[in-house]
């Protein structure tokens, strides 16, 4: 997923209210028992800790995009809820449990042990849960608990005003980085393309796959597709801010700008069929233009090689290849030959010995010879090039991992072959 994190705009907003209205009645209402204010400690220690958690993860969240993912006036609240933090202490300090608290017997909780605390709080927050109908034994200090209640209420507080102080001066920094906005729209795609791509994908390459089956896979065909697609992006009628985000896209404006400007009224599900639109459309543009390598390979080489994207592969790979392995003796261009022949990018069953010592030697800048390329060639079992053999592959392999577009030139050349 884009975000990892998916709480709603309307739900943090609900969890604030919760905390304000919860804290209000603690401050401002007298209780008519003890028992009424100890479980409204309870309600404000449930509430306050469950809202700094979903804000700490969406702070942490919204590190990686430029939304508004608040959508908030975060001065207000900032100053609502330091407020509300010292009416609470002055309060809850005028109770004798808290007024006189020992704290050697009973020492303060530090950040540091939150986690260990909501442990030690799991088994009375599953009390309710307990399952089987039939209640668990759940024993605890009532005394140490209160004091730890009341210390995580105000670290849940403070971390509430950090958090949204936070993420405010985060959309204060990113209105005047331009740079720094640039980065995280990349981070943005960057997490798309890792959570969502590869499902979007498919489902695009079954539609895909189904048109060519009924219009074929040349130029027009996949023009034609391109064009349906554009056009429901960019349909305003069912797209919205999407459609004219798209329309930004296709006409060269700036769209994340675009988006930056709107940020508070995009949503994560609105970019991320935003970027579904980019890749796919992007996808479409690379295997249109890749069309004319399905052709036949030219002049010469076009008995040599298997098509135009076989050649090019080649030509791409060889100084790569040339880096990383070392070919100390003419014969080793054997292993070459070998290996680009097992790929599919050579044509195995020509008479091309002669074309393919002219391709090695203007590409490599080499000096062999036909009998000795072809006798290495013709062994069945050639263990004295095995080994480069299987280096040169590996090479092959890790190079097209690293650079999409060799990948696809070897998906068009081997599909060449079918």
């Amino acid at each position: 997923m884009l975000l990892s994190y998916c709480k709603s705009e309307s739900c943090i907003n609900d969890l604030l209210r919760h905390v304000m209205e919860s804290g209000d009645r603690m401050t401002k209402e007298s209780p008519v028992a003890s028992y009424e204010m100890i479980g409204r400690l309870f309600i404000v220690f449930g509430v306050v800790c469950k809202t700094a958690g979903e804000l700490y993860e969406l702070e942490k969240e919204s590190r990686r995009t430029f939304l508004d993912l608040m959508g908030i006036d975060y001065e207000r609240y900032v100053g609502l809820f330091e407020a509300q933090r010292v009416a609470l202490k002055r309060v809850l300090g005028r109770v004798p449990l808290f007024r006189d608290r020992d704290y050697q017997k009973y020492p303060q909780v530090a950040v540091e042990d939150v986690l260990s605390v909501k442990e030690e709080f799991l088994p009375l927050e599953q009390l309710p849960f307990c399952g089987n109908r039939k209640a668990q034994e759940c024993n605890f200090d009532a005394t140490r608990f209160a004091y730890m209640m009341h210390d995580m209420i105000f670290l849940g507080l403070e971390g509430i005003v950090k958090f949204t102080q936070g993420m405010h001066e985060h959309q204060q920094m990113l209105s005047v980085q331009p740079e720094m906005r640039a980065k995280r729209w990349q981070r943005m795609i960057d997490d798309y393309r890792e959570h969502e791509w590869e499902g979007d994908k498919q489902l695009f390459l079954k539609r895909r796959d189904d048109h060519v089956s009924q219009y074929g896979c040349d130029k027009t065909s996949l023009t034609e597709l391109m064009k349906q697609i554009d056009n429901e992006a960019t349909n305003q009628l069912f797209g919205g801010m999407v459609a004219t985000l798209n329309y930004h896209y296709l006409h060269h404006n700036d769209h994340v700008t675009y988006v930056f400007e709107n940020r508070g009224q995009l949503t994560r599900e609105h970019i991320i069929q935003h970027l579904k639109f980019i890749h796919i459309h992007k996808l479409l543009e690379q295997e249109i233009a890749l069309c004319d390598l399905r052709q036949p390979a030219v002049g010469a080489y076009a008995d040599l090689f298997t098509s135009r994207a076989a050649q090019e592969l080649a030509m791409l790979l060889a100084p790569v290849i040339a880096k990383h392995v070392d070919f100390r003796h003419n014969y080793h261009y054997a292993a070459w030959a070998m290996a680009m022949r097992d790929m599919g990018l050579l044509k195995a069953n020509k008479r091309n010995g002669t074309t393919l010592v002219e391709f090695i030697n203007k590409t490599f800048h080499e000096q062999i010879d036909k009998s000795t390329l072809l006798r290495y060639m013709n062994k069945d079992d050639c263990e004295i090039i095995r080994d480069l053999y299987e280096t040169i592959l590996s090479v092959v392999r890790q190079e097209m991992d690293r650079d999409p577009r060799l990948h696809a030139l070897n998906a068009f050349a081997t599909n060449a072959l079918k």
